[in-house]
């Protein structure tokens, strides 16, 4: 069935944005969002919607939030998977890409890169919010792990560690 990008977008992020979240939240801190997701205030509204905190270095911040345009990671994230993956087409006689005319084929790695680390930076500035009111979210699966440890087995058994970790290619 052939189905426009638009549709096909919307169906990669039913699957996406419940895995994402439950990788980077935990299980349990990732259902109470869901329970509390149409909170019109509180601890999950300001979550979703974004807040100001002082950060752990003692400086003003802001958590933008998931609803602020140009800064939701899980939208970077969706996007980086969904280029990646459809940069080539899968057919009976193997993986291809299109070929247009007057057109340069160009690598789609430069955006790749620039939306995961985009994506990273804002993961990071997520992370210290949570942390800095671990009291109003205490099931968060951050505050156990310290998603990035630079040694040899930088990923240890966490399953967020590797959306906290830049890219160059």
């Amino acid at each position: 069935q052939n189905i426009g990008q638009g549709e096909e977008l919307k169906n990669w992020t039913t699957v996406l944005e419940p895995k994402f979240l439950t990788e980077i939240l935990g299980y349990e801190m990732n259902k109470d969002l869901n329970t509390h997701i149409n909170d019109g205030s509180g601890q999950w509204f300001d979550f979703i919607n974004g807040k100001e905190f002082v950060d752990k270095l003692g400086r003003q911040n802001t958590w933008d939030g998931f609803k602020t345009v140009g800064s939701n990671p899980i939208a970077y994230f969706i996007y980086h998977e969904w280029v990646r993956n459809n940069h080539t087409t899968l057919t009976s006689l193997g993986t291809v890409i299109g070929a247009m005319e007057n057109s340069t084929l160009v690598s789609p790695n430069d955006k790749l890169v620039n939306a995961w680390n985009r994506m990273v930076e804002l993961l990071w500035v997520m992370d210290d919010y949570l942390r800095q009111n671990s009291t109003l979210f205490p099931k968060y699966l951050g505050l156990d792990n310290t998603p990035f440890i630079e040694t040899v087995d930088y990923r240890s058994n966490v399953s967020n560690n590797k959306y906290f970790q830049p890219i160059n290619t």
